[in-house]
């Protein structure tokens, strides 16, 4: 994977080291790389390469929410994220379901009961 394919690559952490981003999610983020901020940088970069995108589309708008200075938008992808690996290591399947109307996928959960679930913030 090349630098600019990377989730948080050198560049994205040089706009947030930067600074001047208001009440961003990200200041928490910087002041801590060294240590817990770099382990929750880790910790979604290596869910986001196990989740299984429905396009290249879809992809491409999780990264960019996931990589977004604005709180809401960053959070709204990582209850996404969260959602999917903590239905995995439950020892549910789980697909998303791609959506007509949004980018956001909903998911559909098997074994052992199906369902589907959407996420919202």
């Amino acid at each position: 994977m090349s630098q600019s394919e990377q989730l948080f690559n050198e560049a994205w952490r040089a706009r947030a080291v930067a600074g001047g981003l208001g009440d961003s999610w990200t200041n928490d983020v910087v002041a801590a790389l060294d240590s817990d901020g770099g382990q929750y940088l880790a910790t979604l970069a290596k869910w986001f390469t196990q989740f299984p995108a429905l396009s290249t589309t879809d992809r491409s708008v999780l990264r960019t929410r996931l990589e977004s200075f604005t709180t809401s938008d960053h959070l709204g992808a990582v209850n996404e994220l969260s959602l999917y690996q903590f239905m995995r290591q439950s020892g549910f399947e789980v697909d998303p379901v791609s959506t007509a109307n949004t980018a956001r996928p909903e998911f559909r959960f098997t074994g052992p009961a199906t369902v589907f679930a959407e996420v919202s913030t």
